[in-house]
């Protein structure tokens, strides 16, 4: 298995088949789909044993001990890490969605194009109010104008940046989940996220994963 792409919710069980639907999407074909259900209540938990029955075998569910408030998406998202087969991990929120089909087929291309094994694999994304497209400068937004000018891309138009660059020329900015791709040996290695993190816990995430 390539990619486990890893989503955690709770109680959307409508925008949550929509996740699913797009992961189903993609291009690459071995892709599985981890969802980890962090104790939905009532009759949402029993639209998601629906979804569960109705999935095809590329989509496992892990159903999580009921709590008041859930254990949070951090906790949720090391169970299914935990339960990955892949040997990349991505990661992608109940409430989004991938609009672009051949998004792990070329980041499976870039992966495995040079002959160094590859940890980390970051994409940028656009963010959407309604129809509108929100203000530029969100997430990595700032480092394409610095690496097409100083980079060559690969075959699949990713291109190698150190560190260095990721920390100097995104300004305490930091790679959207759901557009990271994480190889799973290192995701572990660090422990995951932060368990006491409950919001924005990427962005932890994200500073353990460059150091």
């Amino acid at each position: 298995m390539d990619f486990s792409v890893v989503i955690p919710s709770r109680n959307r069980p409508d925008l949550l088949n929509q996740a699913i639907q797009s992961v189903l999407a993609q291009t690459h074909p071995a892709v599985e789909v981890v969802v980890a259900d962090d104790g939905s209540d009532g009759d949402f938990a029993a639209r998601y044993r629906q979804l569960e029955a109705r999935a095809p075998a590329q989509v496992r569910f892990i159903h999580l001990e009921k709590t008041e408030r859930g254990h949070g998406p951090s906790y949720a998202i090391n169970r299914g890490v935990e339960q990955a087969r892949g040997t990349y991990v991505c990661f992608l929120d109940d409430d989004d969605y991938w609009v672009d089909p051949d998004h792990l087929r070329r980041a499976w291309g870039s992966l495995n194009e040079g002959e160094a094994p590859v940890d980390l694999y970051f994409t940028n994304q656009d963010a959407f109010v309604g129809e509108r497209l929100a203000a530029e400068g969100l997430w990595l937004a700032d480092l394409a104008t610095h690496v097409r000018r100083g980079h060559k891309a690969d075959s699949e138009g990713a291109y190698t940046v150190t560190t260095a660059e990721l920390m100097a020329v995104c300004d305490g900015r930091f790679a959207h989940l759901n557009t990271s791709i994480v190889r799973r040996e290192l995701y572990l290695a660090q422990q995951g996220m932060d368990e006491n993190i409950r919001y924005e816990c990427e962005w932890d995430l994200y500073l353990r994963l460059l150091s």
